[in-house]
């Protein structure tokens, strides 16, 4: 979404990005890979706060604000649900605000991102909000998407994503903990962002 999140920055809007999960049950954290970097297996809070870290950085390279709510207020990875996550979005964002994430069509799998797009849903239907939410899909889904019926707008064009915004998940640095956790989570997303480096919104 950071095509599209740069071009509302450009147009003047209020852009905020909350961070509703924890990032602490990422298999990263224990993978090979890490130890190999740092020598240790950190703990799950020593990893999600290189992790927020890694998402402060990302949004500030977009332009946007950065909404990042407590440990104790977030949910841990892999437990979301959409309950939780649309408590979340009411406690840190203004009512009536106009709400974007991921759609949980065109092949998305983590439970994580489907109850986001669920709490978005309902927080619509329930009248929170009566912006019509925006919805969309990865880069490397989105053929997926259009070949299961959806229709795709492609948003961002003159604010396409670039290496810069991607080095805050990429760059490695121990003296500096930073671990380039975000990488090592999704290289092929990265990879396919990188080569179709616009947003893509899906009209459900």
């Amino acid at each position: 979404m950071g095509a599209a999140i740069m071009e509302h920055v450009a147009l003047g809007r209020d852009v905020r990005v909350l961070l509703i999960g924890r990032g602490n049950k990422s298999a990263v954290r224990t993978s090979q890979a890490l130890f190999e970097l740092i020598g240790y297996v950190p703990t799950e809070a020593e990893f999600g706060g290189v992790r927020d870290r890694e998402f402060q950085w990302s949004v500030s390279t977009l332009g946007a604000a950065r909404v990042l709510p407590t440990w104790a207020d977030r949910l841990d990875e892999n437990a979301f649900t959409a309950g939780a996550v649309a408590a979340i979005i009411k406690k840190f964002v203004p009512a009536g605000s106009d709400l974007k994430t991921l759609t949980k069509h065109g092949d998305e799998y983590h439970s994580d991102h489907v109850a986001c797009h669920d709490a978005v849903a309902s927080l619509h239907a329930s009248g929170w909000t009566t912006l019509a939410p925006r919805y969309y899909v990865l880069a490397k889904r989105k053929q997926v998407a259009v070949s299961s019926g959806l229709r795709v707008i492609k948003e961002g064009v003159s604010t396409p994503v670039s290496d810069v915004n991607q080095k805050p998940y990429k760059f490695e640095n121990v003296s500096q903990v930073r671990w380039g956790v975000g990488y090592k989570s999704v290289k092929s997303f990265f990879a396919a962002q990188s080569a179709d480096p616009f947003s893509y919104r899906v009209v459900e």
